[in-house]
């Protein structure tokens, strides 16, 4: 405020983190919820005057570790010599850093910035300041971000410790961040790959099993009934040799006249004969069913009816059906051993346990109020959707005894899309998922 200045008003203090900031003459402070211009007073007896605001940036997020990248910054009320900043908590952050501010025109400015690698995962705002001080800030414009995007995938949804992965993308894809993408052929997705990277399973039009065999991929169809109009294997366990043991998914069948229905299948491995058995899962009094799940052992986890979560167990003959919880649940996956389940209940991310006498806990509500929980690996760690984080929802990663202490947000494509976790590595190093349409892969541990 220059000198000699008179305030009709009284002084605005503002308080961040403990530090009262001077912000001058003002009728009313913005909120921050959306693109606002901080004016400041001078002459007119400080009367405001306008000032620059911020409305988007593009990219809207970036990588910790990323150098010189460029973004442009939206808005209007822009002028020569502005200077940009990203900011949190009313103050510019050290850990990134604005290197130039290019003038482009009066409603768009590039600003290149450094993202230390130790920048925290979370939303920024965006300032300008123009060189008479009048300064303008866009909050929650950038995230800062460990999702690293694979263009030509939608969804990846399956991946290894070793960074190797599976999903669509024009058909079903191979992925390796070293080598790129494979389309191994125009049809279906993906859904899970073993620990060696030599097998994979995808869905559509029938269930299918490829393995990679002297560098090459082949086909092979797994067993379908003779009157199905689609399937999906979804899941697998394999040995360290890339042999599958079990396949789970579902099958596509004839229900009466121009109806179908989904049925839950596990497809096991035959060692003697060296073939897949196909099994058939009871379902209860409905017909449908899926199986997003299946551990070492055989045990099988998904879903029968109208989203009822299930269990099925192997018994020497066949399988035998546990439900977990009433409608309105599911479970979406199993750990290795098949002793944890994952999934939800009265519509709040939960999971099962496997108890010491046999059977399963009743659901056990993660915290954080996530609605989904999406897979599980075998260190016990689980991922969970629509984790609500201030106006809008994150995945996040849960590691036991499952606390919000012990809950790791995984960031999105921008503020406006966090994405949505689809599947985890045996060890948790990769979470794989897709975010804004496109493929998104993250590494976390």
């Amino acid at each position: 405020m220059s000198r000699g200045t008179k305030c009709r008003v009284g002084t605005v203090i503002r308080v961040f983190a403990g530090t009262a900031l001077f912000l001058g003459c003002q009728t009313a402070l913005e909120s921050p919820a959306g693109p606002e211009a901080i004016t400041a007073a001078g002459g007119g007896g400080g009367r405001p005057v306008s000032g620059p605001s911020v409305t988007s940036a593009s990219p809207a997020f970036g990588n910790a570790g990323e150098v010189g990248k460029r973004v442009t910054i939206r808005g209007s009320g822009f002028a020569p010599g502005a200077q940009a900043a990203w900011e949190r908590g009313g103050a510019p952050d050290p850990k990134v850093t604005v290197t130039s501010t290019e003038f482009v025109s009066s409603t768009e400015l590039v600003a290149t910035i450094t993202i230390a690698p130790d920048a925290s995962i979370d939303l920024y705002d965006i300032s300008v300041m123009l060189l008479d001080r009048k300064k303008g800030i866009g909050y929650a414009r950038f995230e800062v971000t460990q999702a690293m995007a694979v263009p030509g995938t939608y969804p990846l949804r399956g991946a290894n410790d070793t960074g190797e992965m599976t999903g669509g993308g024009n058909g079903t894809i191979w992925f390796n961040p070293a080598s790129g993408i494979v389309v191994l052929d125009g049809l279906g997705a993906g859904w899970a790959i073993d620990q060696t990277g030599t097998v994979l399973v995808s869905g559509g039009p029938v269930p299918r099993l490829w393995n990679k065999i002297a560098g090459a991929w082949q086909l092979t169809l797994l067993p379908a009934d003779p009157a199905a109009t689609g399937g999906r294997a979804s899941s697998l366990t394999a040995d360290g040799t890339g042999q599958a043991l079990f396949i789970g998914g579902l099958e596509t069948v004839p229900a009466g006249k121009k109806a179908t229905v989904q049925q839950p299948r596990v497809w096991r491995w035959e060692t003697a004969s060296g073939a897949w058995t196909r099994i058939i899962l009871p379902t209860g009094p409905s017909s449908n069913g899926d199986v997003l799940g299946v551990s070492n052992n055989g045990v099988a986890a998904g879903w029968i009816g109208a989203f009822q979560a299930a269990v099925w167990e192997p018994n020497g003959a066949g399988y035998s059906l546990i439900t977990l919880a009433p409608n309105g649940s599911r479970a979406m996956g199993i750990n290795a051993a098949g002793t944890l389940i994952v999934g939800a209940s009265g519509g709040l991310a939960a999971y099962w346990e496997r108890l010491p006498g046999g059977g399963w806990s009743a659901p056990i509500t993660l915290p954080g109020g996530c609605t989904l929980a999406r897979a599980v690996d075998d260190l016990g760690r689980i991922v969970a959707n629509d984790c609500p984080s201030g106006n809008r929802t994150t995945p996040a990663i849960f590691a036991a005894p499952y606390s919000t202490a012990t809950m790791t947000r995984l960031g999105g494509l921008g503020p406006t899309n966090a994405g949505y976790a689809e599947g985890i590595s045996p060890s948790g190093i990769y979470v794989v998922g897709q975010a804004q349409g496109v493929g998104v892969y993250w590494q976390i541990f």
